[in-house]
């Protein structure tokens, strides 16, 4: 019987560095201690060949400068979209438009109550058509006003989602470029 013991790793140089690394047989990959190298082991019939498909990028000062700012972006997104739903809520109602057309009823029924008598028809009408165009007024004024303050989140919403990516992109790259 053999005293010898098959070896449970290798030894073999980075791809990126050329520090000897022991390279155990039952990893797939690892991180070079060198050079923070993510280096992917490939079985082959011959071996194991290295290859370097990244970095750690765990203590760069960039990488956590990044992680740190989307970290704040994703906070501030969160908040507006609190906000945002808080302010869908207050969209005005129709109670106001509503109004206008009663007020529209009013005008019709004062017309037709002109065929009686004009001056009763005439007041019914006139203060149905002034209660229409206040109504109709006030609740458009209500609408634009809700609809500016949506579209000024939307649009805060979509520009900083667009930065958080941009940055996430940055952070991402660091990991593949060595």
């Amino acid at each position: 019987m053999s005293n010898t013991q098959k070896s449970t790793s290798d030894v073999q140089p980075c791809p990126n560095c050329e520090t000897e690394l022991p390279v155990p047989k039952s990893t797939r990959s690892f991180i070079c201690r060198e050079c923070d190298a993510i280096i992917k082991v490939i079985a082959t019939d011959d071996g194991a060949v290295l290859k370097v498909v990244g970095k750690s990028v765990e203590e760069d000062p960039t990488y956590q400068s990044y992680e740190a700012q989307v970290a704040e972006l994703v906070a501030e997104l969160d908040d507006l979209h609190k906000r945002y739903v808080v302010e869908m809520a207050k969209k005005p109602g129709p109670s106001a438009f509503r109004i206008g057309l009663l007020g529209l009823v009013a005008f019709i029924a004062g017309a037709l109550t002109t065929i009686w008598s004009l001056s009763i028809g005439g007041v019914i009408g006139g203060l149905g058509l002034l209660v229409a165009v206040a109504a109709f007024v006030l609740h458009g004024t209500r609408m634009a006003a809700f609809q500016s303050r949506a579209g000024e989140m939307s649009k805060a919403i979509e520009r900083i989602g667009h930065e958080r990516d941009v940055i996430q992109r940055k952070a991402a790259l660091l990991k593949v470029t060595i």
